[in-house]
């Protein structure tokens, strides 16, 4: 073995000049080859170990989730891999943005055929095949036959078609991709590399630190006997080294793996029972947990190979329905595990949206569902960045770009997450933004990296003590920032406890300087995690950013490329990612005398400076002034001379609008009458399209003259001065956005009471208050629905609410609608965005599903006929429609008297109690925390809009979630959330009161409710929670009700059947919380109603004649002795060769049924020769007593009835075959078989009373 190693280690280093330019598929091959053995090895080394020390091969840990025994570590211990377990996802990483449609134009779906089976996926077992939503896309390729509810989640998320809106995948156009289960992966990533795989997804990693064993009940500890922190975390172990090994062999190629889940598994309370190992690798009963034990939930909880430098770790926030606007949008998950790494790398390197990510599951071919974790996270970021690759070779056709650029655009774009500018060990480097991503190489690729171009992309070759730079002047399009990203060489194996020694072999750097000025990437410190990022060289990381707060347009800066030290094995492929570049120098302008007017003094909005000197131009790019679209920017002048004269001057100001480095005509934003030495004041009012982020230059020029005319932007001139200053757009102050239309939707199916709620965006810095809200809905040019509402709630500065109308609209079928909300506060400063309209068309009104009802037995089968698998289908037993009694296209176990039932696709309904006082009129205003609702649903439903009544504004946060358990002591539970809706509410009371104690404020007389959408989504039949969390809002729920009140709701479809009072505080019975008139509905669509006929299934029964048995007509029949059931005995005739108690049980359509038994005496037939009458079998090609394949002829002559049949029987005396009705002919007739075993079986012949007998050789060769 040793030798071997030697081998591939030198093998590695000949390859050194062409390792990172293409991939070295002889060496991947090799590797994928050692990989492989060191894996076997080492899993046997763990079997091993497990049988002496009784480590579990698998089990299973909290929430389910599957741990699976895959080898030892460097230490001897065992190693455990677990998994890290709508489009909601697409928004928040801004993917939907480059799909068809998006509006960034790209139209990326990984469809194009050369996009086949280069993204794949690794996981705990298989993706179920038969989805619908993968359409036999996937291929496993490992032989692994197990399917698997986190696989087929994860798998959904990268690859699903889209049938379900809701589950579309990033990638959901691949034509084909393959998938692995866990075992071996290192060996398999090696191989596809060698073959071209782009990008693959690792939703899995080390078990570490604290993690309770849901077999054995118990929480266990997974660090050394004799640590208190388990060395798993932040450590470069043997499996960081392999990813990274097969990444610098393959340049094309980009490792995604999710962080981990770790910093939830915080471990049992201090002085509770945990288990751990002791110094032999044996599982015992530690006693009671000290507080010394680190709990997984601080710094550096990255477990192992997750520390790869060349791979993009995961992590996971809560997703962004409305879409990204600031950092603070960005919510890190409890779960998502931080960094750093022992050396103080910056990991994780991005997060994604990792909580409640609705997907495809393993139940059936067509079931959705939600999942969290890390898991979810990274998949959805490894799907979209592929989308990438399409990109490129779409612009340079069979151009990949390198993993090091794909992972260097994903840093360079991600959106600003933290607490802090820059990086940091929670959100590494920020939330994912593909949207902007695609649109730097988009434009690098395009423009060829030309001097014009905003955006470039370099992928070079650094040589050992050597160095590159660019020239860029910056354009003001975007800040200036340049990243740097390398694949490096493999590092060394930490062998210690938090070893700090760094894993960078090749150390390079990059910043950008300005005249003397020199900018540094970020750097932060792992000794003080906590810290905000600093400017500094950085010593650690694979990647560095350099940024520029204060741009300066029009000026050059010099990006250059460096190393320290020296260059193992020579030299280093890097890629050099540029923005905010593409700019123009601006012109001059200057007086060519020192003598004459000058500006004393210049306050632009409160910021002075004040001329000492004689200058004739004065750069104050260095002074930024903020501009908000349709403001205003005051400006004070001071107006003197070098010389004490005072001629005639004049003075004008221009601003570079549309950065293309000129002042154009239209850009002159002031100008003055003439003016003597003293005071000038003006003021420039901003259009109103200003882009938010956009850097420009303010250049302001006074020139001795006797016309405004001769006052130019450039160019010299006698006597005066220019000085110029950057302008930089920021939010308006006061700017409301009404942005989106959230409901309803296109395609919504009709209904009486459709509610309308629009996004509202506070995109201004101050909080606003009684926002004047309108709606005008149109149905075609007519006006359907016109109201005027005032929103009395708080909307604080840079924050989102979604607000639903209170007046609802009727939606007929087939039918265009116009949908215009507006937001119309007086002072606004930026009203073109005031405004939205959305036009959708209603869905055409679906047939009614053809259907049958068959009472059997006393219980209804019910079943659509030709089911979609996306629809829902509900049954009634009134024309009315009020009360379903089945869900489902193919309901069991369903009982009524009813001779009519209606079935129809899709269901609406408002559930009771429609008002605070439908059930009792007590109960009370306050402002909870942690109470829930206890719901059930019956399959899968959206709950749409609630009345609540509140008596204090403020906010409410309601959690849809899976309820685990009370604690003992039933003060706390735990549950598993699913989705979250977050309100803004105004007080519906008219006299708001706050809270002031737990018994909260009386309900308020005149308080009718206002109508909420929450949206929730549940994809799959089960019992749930909804949790409510007051921010100062307060909200009734109805107490001193009557026992029992619950369930409440149409039962089978959906009800409320309790809450969270528990039995030691009252009886749940006696209150009713929060939620009035909820609107629910099931599936996309409401069908007219089919009305159904029951038929009922006669009882089977059968006659006995000679010497047959003959059952009543049916669709499929099995013949029974003594209740035992006989072998090929499923044709509707059989004759019984024994004496005893015989049934049959037949299927007529759904149903099965049993006939009575009775005792049969079976009459001896005689055997006769066959020659008797002349019988001869024989193959399709004659040969005789031989059958060949699925079909033969038999030829008889000389018999005296009609009634013949046939049976073969094999060799163990089964019937085999049987066939009614042989024509009564001399010549030889075909009989066609199922394909037999190979074997000596028995033709028999029954006819003229007695049983002809032939042996014969069946073959199918």
């Amino acid at each position: 073995m040793k030798h071997f190693l030697l081998f591939i280690f030198l093998f590695s280093i000949s390859l050194v000049s062409h390792a990172q330019n293409e991939t070295q598929k002889l060496a991947l091959l090799n590797s994928a080859k050692y990989f492989e053995i060191k894996s076997r090895a080492n899993y046997t080394v763990a079997i091993l170990k497990a049988k002496e020390k009784g480590w579990p091969i698998r089990y299973k840990s909290k929430n389910n989730v599957s741990v699976n025994l895959v080898g030892v570590d460097a230490f001897g211990q065992p190693k455990y891999l677990t998994t890290f377990a709508d489009p909601i996802q697409a928004i928040t990483i801004n993917t939907n943005k480059i799909w068809p449609g998006g509006g960034l134009g790209f139209n990326l779906t990984g469809a194009a055929d050369i996009m086949t089976n280069k993204l794949n996926i690794w996981d705990e077992g298989v993706p179920r095949p038969t989805h619908i939503e993968f359409g036999g896309k996937l291929v496993e390729k490992d032989n692994a036959t197990k399917t698997v509810d986190h696989s087929t989640h994860v798998a959904g998320i990268m690859f699903s078609k889209g049938l379900n809106p809701l589950a579309k995948g990033m990638a959901y156009g691949i034509k084909g991709a393959s998938s692995y289960d866990w075992f071996d992966d290192e060996s398999e990533m090696a191989t596809a590399a060698a073959n071209g795989l782009l990008v693959s997804n690792h939703s899995y990693g080390n078990v570490a630190g604290w993690d309770y064993n849901d077999d054995s009940s118990r929480w266990e500890y997974n660090g050394k006997w004799n640590e208190k922190e388990d060395f798993k975390f932040g450590y470069y172990d043997d499996g960081a080294q392999a990813m990274d090994s097969i990444a610098y062999n393959a340049p094309n190629y980009l490792i995604v793996k999710s962080a981990g889940n770790t910093h939830a598994s915080t471990g049992p309370k201090v002085g509770d029972t945990y288990w751990r190992r002791d110094e032999n690798g044996k599982w015992y009963d530690a006693g009671k947990r000290p507080d010394s034990l680190s709990s997984n939930n601080a710094f550096e909880t990255l477990p192992m190979d997750v520390n790869a430098k060349n791979i993009l770790t995961v992590g996971a926030v809560f997703g962004i329905a409305s879409g990204y606007s600031k950092k603070e949008d960005a919510i890190i998950t409890s779960f998502s595990s931080w960094g750093p790494t022992d050396d103080g790398r910056i990991k994780p390197d991005i997060v994604t949206d990792g909580q409640s990510v609705y997907s495809t599951t393993n139940n059936n071919d067509s079931s959705y569902g939600y999942s969290s974790g890390t898991s979810m996270a990274s998949p959805g970021a490894a799907a979209s960045l592929f989308l990438l690759q399409e990109l490129s070779q779409q612009i340079v056709p069979n151009k990949f770009m390198r993993s090091a650029t794909i992972k260097g655009l994903a840093i360079h774009t991600a959106n600003e997450a933290g607490l802090f500018p820059g990086p940091d060990y929670k959100f590494g480097w920020g939330l994912l933004n593909i949207g902007e991503a695609a649109t730097v190489l988009s434009n690098a690729l395009t423009n060829k990296n030309s001097s014009s171009s905003v955006d470039l992309v370099y992928e070079n070759v650094l040589e050992n003590k050597a160095s590159y730079s660019v020239n860029v002047i910056a354009s003001g399009n975007k800040p200036l920032k340049a990243t740097l990203s390398w694949t490096d060489i493999k590092g060394t194996i930490e062998t210690s406890l938090n070893d700090t020694t760094r894993r960078l072999v090749n150390d390079l750097d990059v910043k950008i300087t300005k005249d003397s000025i020199t900018y540094f990437p970020w750097k932060l410190n792992p000794k003080v995690p906590e810290d905000p990022a600093s400017k500094a060289i950085n010593w650690v990381d694979n990647v560095e950013k350099v940024e520029i707060d204060s741009t300066l347009v029009g000026t050059s800066y010099t990006v250059t490329v460096n190393h320290k030290n020296n260059l193992v094995r020579g030299q280093q492929a890097y890629s050099l990612i540029i923005s905010g570049a593409g700019g123009t120098a601006y012109c001059t302008s200057t007086a060519t005398s020192a003598a004459g007017t000058r500006m004393d003094s210049v306050n632009i909005a409160g910021k002075a400076f004040v001329n000492t000197g004689t200058n004739q131009y004065i750069d104050n790019s260095n002074i930024i002034i903020n501009a908000e679209s349709n403001g205003t920017l005051p400006i004070s002048i001071k107006l003197g001379s070098t010389d004490a004269s005072d001629n005639t001057r004049f003075i004008k100001a221009f601003i570079d609008y549309n950065n293309n480095g000129v002042f154009d005509d239209t850009e002159t934003v002031l100008s003055s009458a003439a003016l003597k030495n003293g005071a000038y004041t003006g003021v420039i009012n901003f259009p109103d399209n200003l882009v938010i982020g956009r850097i420009t230059k303010l250049r302001i020029v006074v020139t001795e003259t006797d016309a405004s005319g001769n006052v130019k932007a450039c160019g010299n001139y006698t006597s005066g001065e220019t000085q110029d200053y950057t302008l930089k757009v920021i939010n308006a102050s006061i700017d409301l956005q009404v942005s989106e239309i959230m409901q309803p939707v296109a395609g919504l199916a009709k209904r009486d009471n459709q509610y309308v709620t629009a996004k509202i965006v506070n995109l201004g810095s101050t909080a606003q208050t009684n926002l004047p809200l309108s709606l005008v809905v149109k149905k075609g040019s007519s006006t359907v629905l016109s109201i005027n509402e005032t929103f009395t709630g708080r909307l604080n500065g840079q924050e989102s609410m979604s607000y639903t109308f209170q007046k609802p609209v009727s939606i007929a079928a087939n039918e265009t609608y116009s949908f215009t909300a507006t937001v119309n506060l007086a002072t606004d400063l930026q009203k073109a965005n005031n405004s939205i309209n959305a036009t959708i068309v209603s869905a055409a009104e679906s047939s009614a599903p053809a259907a049958t009802a068959t009472n059997c037995n006393g219980s209804l089968k019910l079943t659509v006929t030709a089911p979609s698998a996306t629809a829902n289908y509900v049954w009634y037993d009134s024309a009315d429609l009020k009360t379903p009694i089945a869900v489902g296209a193919n309901p069991g176990g369903i009982t009524s008297t009813k001779n009519k039932l209606y079935v129809t696709e899709g269901y609406q309904s408002v559930v009771d109690p429609l008002r605070n006082n439908t059930l009792g009129s007590s109960g009370g205003y306050n402002s909870f925390a942690g109470n829930f609702v206890k719901i059930n649903a019956g399959g899968p439903i959206n709950i749409e809009t609630v009345k609540l009544y509140t008596g204090y504004p403020g906010k409410i946060e309601f959690i849809l979630a899976t309820f685990s358990n009370f604690s003992a002591d039933g003060n706390t539970y735990s549950y598993f959330p699913l989705q979250t809706t977050s309100l803004n509410v105004p007080a519906s009371s008219p006299i708001p009161i706050a809270a002031t104690s737990n018994s909260g404020t009386p309900f308020v007389d005149g308080d009718t409710g206002r109508i909420y959408a929450l949206n929730f989504k549940i994809a799959q039949a089960g019992d749930y929670i909804i949790i409510i969390k007051c921010d100062s809002a307060t909200v009734f729920r109805n107490s001193g009700l009557k026992d029992p009140t619950y369930p409440i709701g149409p039962n089978k479809i959906f009800s409320y059947t309790g809450n969270s009072v528990q039995t030691a505080s009252g009886n749940f019975q006696t209150f009713f919380y929060f939620f009035y008139s909820t609107q629910i509905k099931a599936g996309n669509t409401l069908s007219a109603a089919k009305e159904v006929t029951v038929t009922t299934s006669e009882k089977p029964s059968f006659i006995f004649t000679d010497t047959t048995l003959k059952s009543t007509s049916a669709s499929s029949y099995q013949w029974y002795l003594n209740d035992v059931a006989i072998a090929g005995a499923t044709n509707q005739n059989y004759r019984p060769s024994t004496n005893g108690m015989y049934k049959v049980v037949t299927k007529l359509g759904s149903c099965t049924s049993d006939s009575d038994s009775r005792l049969i005496i079976a009459t001896p037939i005689e055997e006769a020769q066959p020659k008797e009458i002349s019988l001869r079998i024989s193959s399709v090609d004659y040969i005789e007593n031989m059958i060949k394949g699925s079909s033969f002829y038999v030829q008889f002559s000389n018999i005296q009835t009609e009634d013949i049949s046939l049976d073969i029987i094999n060799s163990m005396g089964s019937n085999v075959f049987h066939k009614e009705n042989l024509i009564n002919q001399r010549s030889p007739q075909r009989i066609n078989i199922n394909n037999l075993t190979t074997g000596v079986y028995f033709v028999k012949i029954y006819a003229n009373k007695k049983v002809y007998v032939q042996r014969v050789f069946i073959t199918n060769n």
